[in-house]
């Protein structure tokens, strides 16, 4: 059996980046993850490690497979416009 034909029949797990999205919008690499469920574990992990934006996108096709905390970012610089003016 080639090795193309055994990736059609079963599932083939991918590498994936995580990434943090910082309130100036910087956005900061964070971890490279093997597999689709590990990506999403460690997003679920960061959520509760900071309130920045985080994302898991999928190496080869740069597909977003998932986010966490999002919004809270433009909301905090949101906030902080707004008391800035007042």
């Amino acid at each position: 059996m080639s090795r193309q034909s055994s990736q059609k029949e079963g599932a083939v797990e991918r590498d994936y980046d995580v990434f943090e999205v910082f309130p100036d919008h910087t956005i900061r690499w964070r971890v490279c993850v093997h597999g689709a469920r590990s990506a999403l574990a460690k997003l679920e992990a960061l959520a509760k490690q900071t309130v920045n934006e985080c994302f898991a996108t999928d190496i080869t096709t740069q597909e977003i497979i998932g986010r966490v905390n999002e919004g809270r970012a433009m909301a905090r610089i949101l906030d902080d416009d707004w008391s800035g003016t007042n």
